[in-house]
Formats: structure tokens, sequence, C-alpha cells
């Protein structure tokens, strides 16, 4: 398995949180804590797993980093919903991982406003809103934000470049005992971090704002 394909497979699996009760279970984990120690939760966890597979170093912590890529983009993508519960938002689990990947990876930013020569879509609706006027937006962002859509496969292409630029790195230092270890957490940091923040601009702000060649 090359380390695009696993990166690839990484992205479409950090989205599933399946069964009611798993979902149920998280949002009620999550609202235990505030903004700053859910993430601060998160990156432990990723960073700690990021270390301890490349410590070993050679064929071993090469080894490990499939298991460890699969991991991190896991944990980010519950990391990333448990944001959106703290603030009290509604979760779509079919779009919301799209929404906050296109910010991360610079395709789109959060908004409360207008801007020209851009399209923007409804995205985040804060539970017990009033959603009148609102329903429409938010299906025509499900339908372009769903996996398999032409907008989506752009999103797809830009995360795996911008992650294949940083896990590349990483995999070149875990073929060194301790060094590959420090370098595997800080970099898992990196991206769990930017990924929770990009998912607390999209459930922080009404629309999600795209260049208008996206959509051709």
């Amino acid at each position: 398995m090359t380390l695009e394909s696993a990166i690839a497979n990484a992205i479409k699996s950090m989205a599933l949180v399946e069964s009611e009760e798993s979902r149920l279970s998280l949002k009620n984990e999550a609202r235990s804590y505030n903004i700053t120690s859910w993430k601060d939760l998160t990156i432990a966890k990723v960073s700690s797993v990021g270390v301890l597979t490349g410590l070993a170093g050679g064929p071993v912590g090469l080894a490990l980093e499939v298991g460890d890529i699969a991991y991190l983009l896991a944990a980010s993508g519950r990391g990333c919903y448990g944001v959106g519960h703290i603030l009290g938002c509604e979760i779509d689990y079919d779009s919301d991982i799209n929404g906050i990947l296109a910010i991360w990876s610079g395709v789109a930013e959060a908004s409360n406003g207008v801007a020209l020569g851009k399209v923007r879509f409804k995205i985040s609706t804060k539970i017990g809103a009033k959603a009148s006027g609102k329903i429409l937006g938010k299906l025509v962002a499900k339908i372009v934000l769903k996996s398999g859509t032409k907008a989506s496969q752009k999103i797809l292409a830009k995360v795996i470049a911008k992650l294949l630029a940083k896990l590349t790195t990483k995999i070149s230092t875990k073929w060194i005992p301790i060094i590959g270890g420090i370098t595997s957490g800080g970099i898992n940091f990196w991206v769990a971090s930017g990924l929770m923040d990009a998912a607390q601009k999209y459930y922080d702000n009404e629309y999600l704002v795209f260049d208008e060649s996206l959509m051709k």
C-alpha cells in the first residue's frame, strides 16, 4: 500500500461514528470538557501514539505507520465532532468532516458574511435555533459536500497533498530510533490541532465559502 492510498483510506474512515449509541457516547463525553481541554485531550492521545510508534525506528517504525495514520485521522475526526458538540451544534455525520477538511486544506473559509466572487453554503445550526429559511441551504451544502461529488473530490485531493507533504517527512525519520518518535509525535500534534481549529471555525460560523472554481 502506498502512503497516498493509506492517507485516502484513513480520510474515508475518519468520519465514521456509525451507531446512535456511539454518537451519543461521543456527545456526552465531549460535553464534559470545554473546548481547550477537549482539544488538549485529543492532541495528547494522537501525539503519544505517534511517539510510541516511532521510538523503535527501522522496519518496525515504518510497519506501524499505516496504523498510526489511521488512528491519527480517526481520533482527529472524533475530536472535530466533539468540538461541534461542545459548541452546541447539530452534527451532520455525512458532510461535516468534508467541510472541516475544506477549511483545513485552504479550499474554503468559514464566514458569517458574503464575499464577491465566492459561493457560500449554510453549514452549522445551533441546536434549538430556528431553522426557518435555512433548511434548503443546509441541504444544498450536504449535497455539495457529500463524499463522491466533484467538490468533495477536489477537497480530498487538496487534503491528501497537504498530508502527504508532512507524512513523507514523518516516514523519512521513522528509521531513526527516538528521533523518529519525536518527529512523529510533533506531526500528529500539528495535524490534530489544525483539524480541530478548522472544526471550531466550521461550527462557529454560519457559512462555508468557496471559490466559484470549485463548483465547476
